[in-house]
């Protein structure tokens, strides 16, 4: 008869897991300020995304987890946390020392494993990690400048 097909990838199975797009917050969410920590955290769900689906004849489980948080401040400077963060308590904090517009982006990076069963056996395999790619984000950040003002003379 026919050799049974191999079972799935990690790539394989990394093609079916619909992750959800990366998205943040900002405080000041609207305009930022130099010389002022600016807070970033992560509004999208990051509960484990369990996956069913069928590949090659198996039947496929997955399980991935959020694992990294990489942020790309766009003025050179990058973070990487491991907590999500809110808006209390934000995921990473940074500080913009020049006025300007600059796009800054969320790449999420997973990992988990992933279980099979099908025409050439059973297991479970450790996924990889995954890195899913960030979509910029303008973000404007203005100077403010305190302006001494001459007392009236009268």
């Amino acid at each position: 008869g026919e050799p049974a097909p191999p079972p799935p990838s990690p790539a394989q199975v990394w093609a079916q897991v619909p992750l959800p797009a990366p998205a943040f917050s900002i405080n000041p969410s609207t305009i930022g300020i130099t010389q002022l920590a600016t807070w970033f955290w992560v509004t999208v769900s990051h509960a484990a995304i369990v996956v069913p689906a069928t590949i090659n004849g198996y039947s496929v489980t997955t399980t991935a987890t959020a694992v990294a948080f990489q942020w790309n401040f766009g003025d050179g400077s990058t973070a990487v946390s491991t907590v999500a963060g809110s808006e209390s308590n934000p995921s990473v904090m940074h500080t913009y020392h020049f006025k300007g517009t600059y796009m800054v982006s969320l790449s999420i990076e997973y990992g988990g494993t992933y279980s099979y069963a099908g025409p050439g056996g059973t297991g479970t395999e450790n996924l990889g990690d995954y890195l899913q790619p960030g979509t910029d984000t303008p973000y404007v950040v203005q100077e403010v400048r305190s302006v001494l003002l001459p007392q009236d003379a009268s």
